[in-house]
């Protein structure tokens, strides 16, 4: 499959008029329009259908760099041609969107297309529910007004239009495509553009037109800002995770003691790990012994012990022979077992996943070499996970302990039933358990020593550096402001819409700023303003963290969550209200408008119900707890005046920027 487009023909045509005629048409149906007998041919017509002309028009749309791409449509006939055309040339030339184009009925043969088309795009490409765009192509005046009766030349009421439009726009929601599709009638337009052309003045001509060109821009600007969206966050993630990097590892670097600590915190992640699993795995061998008894007792696995009974029936002489054994271990007991594999499997996966990705800082930075060096070069990591996996495995199976309870110096069957009901009793668990937790800290005890070896590698590192803690000091500041200006651009891409902000009324004080009543299109928010000029050093990277907490808070998680920031520079009039300083920057940080707690307890506490009460005791729990793994144990100025309400659910939220200055 080329990776490059390959120019077969390099053949230029320039026209002299600026208008299409006669001469111009010949011209263009040379190249674009199918030759006559090529059907029989199949190799002439892969070769014509591959061919790409490229037309250009003195057009203001075109001089903005849009290219318009029209590629092959789809045919019964032709499907499997095409399709590999259309599918190569993807995989060089990606779209931004697809526009796609049809006749007044959205048939079979559409939903087929769509779907042929969406498939050729290329497995790489960033869909987004956005890139498809639905063009019936043969709404006309005239069909309008013969659906509703309207003789020819008559005005056409315009609702009749709109009308019309809604009901070709639901025969496309209600097809096949439409969920997988997400199609949205903002990406749907009816258009003629021939009627246009030939009655440009016609009323009824111009309004199906602007009405299309008004949603396919509208379309284009947010594939655009979809495009921009997509990069920014990157960045910003990259710039997130950088910063938590930068201030992880420069509390470690004052001094020795210092230092010391990131293995001291190491080791105590690790420890943890060790005994959760630990625990974990307890839990789960607890439950072995029930799950086998059940397994006995199914009716199907009552043949199979059926069957052993035969079996040492018929060889009655060879009173050790193990092969109804291997039945019944093969048969029942490990199949049984299969769920208890699969849970040991998650804890482990889950357990690892939170020691070495939760956070971002230095100390789990540390975890992940030590992973990687206790692995050889051609190992992963989830390799390690499969080994201790497999070792606990090992360490929890009964499979032996079952051969050696039924090497019984007779086996009749009545025997031989008693030993099947006692089985899953006689399992030593407390062995099992005790060989699990060996496993595991054996495992951790050999990581740890690779803890310790990048520890001393890392510290060796830093004591020979000269510049490191001037490079902290110098990026630090850095990555903070691009990480605030990435937030900032990526929420003007989002809510490209004025922030209007009610400053004559400060509703409540945080540590870096008041809050103020704000509003986007008549949606109400609390807009923190942050002067940078009023701040001191110290407090301007209370910004960063504040964003950095709020701005990526789960659903379900009380915190009032940051819903966009902004950056601004004062205006001239607040310039020099503030005794000629100039280029004041003000960052604006939006929250979802909550209510104060307080004076609502001051008005509903004698009528609200224990389970309200609780209902909000453990909500303030989890937002604490939700504080405390963000590496926040602490909350400025927590008290009653930083909680916030929501009057119509009654849930209650904590609040990052501050306490409630009045009501």
């Amino acid at each position: 499959m080329p990776n490059t487009l390959q120019c077969q023909e390099d053949e230029t045509i320039k026209f002299e008029c600026n208008t299409f005629n006669l001469e111009t048409r010949k011209q263009l149906h040379t190249h674009l329009i199918r030759p006559v007998g090529i059907d029989d041919d199949s190799d002439a017509f892969e070769e014509w259908a591959s061919k790409i002309v490229r037309v250009e028009f003195p057009s203001p749309l075109l001089e903005t760099g849009i290219e318009i791409i029209d590629v092959p449509g789809f045919s019964k006939s032709d499907q499997a041609s095409l399709f590999s055309i259309r599918k190569q040339f993807f995989n060089v030339y990606k779209p931004t969107g697809i526009l796609f184009c049809y006749p007044n009925t959205f048939s079979d043969a559409e939903v087929l297309a769509v779907k042929d088309l969406n498939e050729s795009l290329p497995g790489n490409w960033s869909k987004t529910s956005e890139y498809f765009f639905f063009a019936n192509t043969k709404t006309s005046k005239s069909e309008v007004a013969t659906n509703n009766n309207i003789g020819q030349g008559e005005d056409v009421p315009l609702e009749l239009i709109d009308s019309h439009s809604v009901n070709c726009f639901s025969k496309v929601k209600s097809s096949s495509i439409s969920t997988p599709m997400c199609v949205d009638q903002r990406r749907f337009g009816i258009v003629n553009a021939l009627d246009f052309i030939k009655q440009p003045r016609s009323v009824e001509n111009r309004y199906i037109f602007k009405q299309f060109i008004n949603r396919l821009i509208r379309w284009m600007i947010r594939l655009f800002q979809c495009q921009s969206i997509i990069i920014s966050k990157i960045i910003f993630q990259e710039c997130h995770f950088m910063t938590i990097k930068v201030i992880s590892f420069s509390k470690y670097i004052g001094n020795d003691k210092d230092f010391g600590r990131m293995l001291q915190e190491a080791n105590v992640l690790v420890d943890t790990y060790s005994k959760n699993l630990g625990d974990a795995v307890s839990k789960i061998i607890d439950t072995i012994p029930s799950v086998i008894k059940s397994a006995f007792a199914q009716e199907s696995n009552q043949l199979i012990i059926q069957s052993a009974h035969d079996n040492i029936t018929n060889t009655s002489n060879n009173v050790n022979d193990p092969k109804p054994m291997k039945y019944i271990i093969e048969d029942i007991i490990k199949l049984a077992l299969n769920p208890i594999d699969r849970l040991i499997n998650n804890e482990i996966h889950s357990l690892t996943d939170i020691l070495l990705y939760k956070n971002s800082d230095i100390v789990q930075e540390l975890l992940n070499n030590a992973m990687e060096a206790n692995t050889s070069d051609s190992v992963h990591k989830k390799d390690v996970v499969h080994h201790l996996f497999g070792s606990i495995k090992s360490a929890i199976s009964p499979y032996e302990g079952i051969m050696r309870h039924f090497k019984e110096p007779k086996m009749v069957w009545s025997e031989f039933n008693t030993q099947i009901r006692k089985y899953p009793e006689t399992i030593s668990i407390r062995t099992m358990k005790r060989n699990a937790v060996q496993v595991v800290q054996g495992n951790i005890s050999r990581f740890k020593v690779h803890i310790k070896r990048h520890h001393d590698i890392l510290g060796h590192i830093v004591r020979a550096s000269t510049t490191l803690n001037n490079n902290i000091d110098t990026s630090l500041p850095k990555y903070i402001s691009l990480f605030n200006d990435m937030y900032a651009l990526r929420s003007h891409l989002l809510l490209p819409f004025d922030l209007k902000v009610d400053r004559s009324k400060v509703v409540a004080r945080g540590t870096i700023g008041p809050v103020y009543k704000g509003s986007f299109r008549n949606k109400s928010f609390m807009v923190q303003v942050v002067n940078f000029a009023e701040l001191p050093l110290s407090y301007q990277f209370e910004l960063t963290k504040q964003v950095m907490s709020g701005y990526n808070v789960a659903k379900g998680i009380p915190i009032i969550p940051l819903h966009s920031m902004f950056k601004q520079h004062c205006h001239q009039q607040q310039q020099q209200q503030q005794n000629g300083v100039g280029d004041i920057e003000e960052w604006l940080l939006v929250y979802k408008k909550q209510s104060p707690l307080l004076p609502y307890l001051e008005k509903n506490i004698s009528t609200m119900s224990i389970t309200q009460s609780m209902t909000m005791i453990n909500q303030l729990a989890k937002a604490l707890e939700y504080l405390q793994d963000e590496s926040d144990p602490t909350h400025y100025r927590f008290r009653l005046e930083s909680i916030y309400i929501n009057p119509s659910t009654k849930d209650i939220y904590l609040a990052k920027f501050g306490y409630v200055e009045s009501t």
